[in-house]
């Protein structure tokens, strides 16, 4: 019977988490995506996306390729990870990573891989893991054109943003997420 309560509280706990990102990511969406939005003489803000894509893709370490659409994966790949599923998205937890799978660019396209929670030193995204310095990790962010957004507090490049959590100037938790333009016909 205790081991049943555990369980139930910590699914409840994981559920709780995954609305809260996707409120989170919902809620910011339109704010990023707003600001990042290029003039008309500017190339489209997807291709700007796209090379920062490539280049999250060529220079992280993760299970899955970033970015890669949701009925492309092999579900031998997330037979380990503990699934949680709502209506917004497919989420998927284990010790090192939280992986979402959500609409992107827009809430009603495929769901992609256009998210993911760093969460011990496993894997990596420019090299940086979560131990690291956070100064550091800071600089080579920047280094790849992030810019920190005074509002959020967050490092943005196109529809691109990542999060690091720090506790005594070290990495503490990686988040990176695609900002998906919510198109206003669908109530979450």
């Amino acid at each position: 019977m205790k081991n049943k309560n555990i369980r139930l509280v910590w699914a409840i706990l994981l559920f709780t988490i995954g609305v809260l990102v996707i409120v989170t990511v919902l809620l910011t969406t339109k704010e990023v995506y707003d600001k990042n939005v290029p003039s008309k003489d500017q190339t489209t803000t997807k291709v700007e996306s796209k090379d920062i894509i490539e280049i999250i893709q060529n220079n992280s370490e993760l299970p899955i390729k970033y970015m890669t659409k949701y009925d492309d994966i092999n579900p031998d790949i997330l037979k380990d990870y503990k699934p949680f599923y709502n209506y917004m998205d497919n989420s998927y937890t284990n010790d090192d990573i939280i992986i979402d799978f959500y609409g992107y660019p827009n809430d009603e396209s495929d769901f992609y891989f256009a998210s993911f929670t760093l969460t011990s030193n496993k894997y990596s995204i420019f090299n940086i893991h979560v131990g690291d310095d956070y100064d550091k990790a800071l600089a080579i962010i920047n280094n790849y054109g992030f810019i920190t957004d005074s509002e959020t507090n967050n490092l943005v490049k196109d529809k691109i943003r990542i999060d690091i959590d720090q506790e005594n100037n070290k990495v503490k938790l990686i988040k990176v997420s695609a900002a998906s333009e919510y198109l206003g016909n669908r109530v979450y």
